[in-house]
């Protein structure tokens, strides 16, 4: 079962299996195998984060590996706590930047959020002095207006069409109505 990122059950969880693992003294290979079962439990994470924190995870269980009978020492300094910290942190800045491009992308191209306005800062940077302050539009708005443009025309085209025709029939009927109305006063 995937649960829900969280960098800080992620960070004890890491700390426990790195410990857990050197203590056994399991092997590089079946560590490595752990490690992607680990990260790959947490759900709403792509794979360039899932990489950095194995990455980082692996490089602190070789360390500790590396250290022998004081692995405790490598695994409790503070760098060791700081690098892991850093990185799980970065992950959930990442995976929270990402929700949030998704969820903009998901309200402009589905509920047609069509107009942006660009704020005014104080000191901003050169190039973006002439954007500042300023109303734009999406791209794709002048092909939704031209299409929706095209049907309404269209519509309108189609309904002028139908009245046309209704009123040639109206006074093709008047017609046949004042013919038949003229014979029998003819015949009389």
């Amino acid at each position: 079962m995937k649960r829900k990122y969280n960098f800080k059950g992620l960070v004890k969880r890491a700390f426990s299996y790195i410990a857990r693992a050197t203590e056994e003294g399991k092997k590089i290979s079946q560590v490595k195998e752990d490690l992607r079962e680990l990260v790959n439990s947490y759900s709403g994470l792509n794979r360039n984060e899932r990489y950095w924190l194995y990455d980082e995870i692996l490089g602190l269980t070789r360390k500790c590996k590396a250290a022998g009978d004081n692995w405790q020492e490598v695994l409790g300094t503070r760098s060791s706590f700081d690098s892991v910290l850093r990185v799980s942190r970065k992950v959930k800045a990442s995976s929270e930047l990402r929700a949030k491009k998704d969820a903009a992308y998901l309200a402009m191209h589905t509920v047609g959020i069509v107009f942006y306005l660009c704020s005014y800062h104080p000191n901003p940077a050169d190039d973006h002095k002439d954007y500042q302050g300023k109303i734009y539009y999406d791209g794709d708005l002048k092909a939704q207006l031209a299409a929706e443009t095209k049907i309404k025309e269209d519509r309108a085209a189609a309904i002028a069409e139908k009245k046309a025709q209704a009123a040639a029939e109206a006074a093709a009927a008047a017609a046949e109505e004042a013919t038949e109305a003229e014979a029998p006063a003819e015949e009389a």
